[in-house]
């Protein structure tokens, strides 16, 4: 039981350490810092091409990709960029009061930048986060962006309505999302 203590304080000192290597420049990430924006890339997904490409027409690339959702909260759409499939989410600027506070809190899209590396670290299956960025307007954050890997699968309740599966199959399922969740509470 010490030793599980032990192991599970230093993995998650470990997590912290990779997580604050992931908010700069290093050999797998490039932060880049543009007026009015502020962005951190994995190196591979930008591989021979310019960053500020992506930046500069962000909005109009999500308008002719794939849309997946567009709401008030938020506008998801479904890309090709650089030869990778890719799902960009943006944040939408709802008021000033909104904007505020996420500019005092942090932005969405960089909570997500975290959770996405932990959860990755954690050997949890996760789209692989490939960027996120953040647009000012001032001092104000205005809007923000995550990039993802795009992943085709099958959503949890669509396994359970498939009648090709077995009763076994589902169990096992059951099992595996059952010691996923515990992982995910032991980790917060």
């Amino acid at each position: 039981i010490v030793f599980q203590k032990q192991h599970f304080t230093q993995n998650k000192k470990m997590i912290r350490r990779s997580l604050k290597k992931s908010l700069r420049t290093s050999k797998r990430h490039i932060k880049i810092k543009k007026t009015g924006y502020l962005g951190i890339f994995e190196k591979k997904f930008i591989a021979g091409r310019e960053p500020l490409d992506l930046i500069d027409k962000i909005d109009s690339l999500m308008d002719s990709g794939e849309i997946l959702k567009k709401g008030n909260t938020s506008y998801v759409s479904r890309i090709k960029w650089n030869g990778k499939d890719v799902v960009i989410k943006r944040y939408n600027h709802k008021d000033l009061f909104h904007s505020l506070r996420h500019t005092i809190k942090r932005s969405r899209a960089y909570r997500v930048w975290l959770h996405g590396h932990r959860l990755i670290m954690l050997g949890i299956a996760t789209p692989k986060p490939l960027a996120y960025l953040e647009s000012y307007r001032g001092p104000i954050l205005w809007k923000s962006y995550i990039i993802t890997e795009y992943v085709n699968g099958l959503q949890l309740c669509d396994f359970f309505r498939d009648k090709k599966v077995s009763n076994e199959g589902k169990a096992r399922l059951v099992g595996s999302v059952e010691k996923l969740l515990q992982k995910m509470g032991k980790y917060k």
